[in-house]
């Protein structure tokens, strides 16, 4: 019996943890989410609204990930960047993603650009591990 109303307790704050969100956030407000998928494409946004760039971290390389990542300052707002443990940490070489949080403040075109470098290797150019143009609209 205990064990029914903690199953049911469980299903009822996640109903209205999923009610309260869908109220607060429109479906535009809640933001597209970007992956190595959209590598190389032209992605329309509204201005206002927020986007994630979601990547694998290319540490299992030796890599380490420039920061910032290059865009247009007056067409994008970079909110944040945080890296994120795997969900499967017992995979070897596996170092989790790193997710860049976005909002586009102001009408025009801008490209994304994420790079990663070796820090031992001072003659190489980095490589680039994202780039995508990001088309900003009322």
């Amino acid at each position: 019996m205990k064990v029914s109303w903690f199953i049911l307790s469980i299903i009822v704050i996640s109903f209205l943890t999923l009610v309260l969100y869908s109220c607060v956030f429109s479906e535009e407000d809640k933001g597209q989410i970007l992956t190595i998928l959209n590598k190389g494409q032209t992605l329309p946004i509204k201005t206002g609204n927020f986007f994630m760039v979601v990547l694998n971290n290319p540490g299992s390389g030796g890599y380490i990930v420039q920061d910032p990542p290059e865009f247009d300052p007056q067409v994008l707002n970079l909110l944040k960047m945080e890296s994120r443990a795997s969900k499967n940490s017992n995979l070897d070489g596996n170092f989790g993603e790193i997710v860049w949080t976005f909002q586009a403040s102001k009408q025009g075109d801008s490209h994304i650009k994420i790079k990663a470098i070796r820090p031992w290797e001072k003659n190489k150019k980095s490589i680039e591990i994202f780039e995508a143009t990001i088309m900003v609209s009322k």
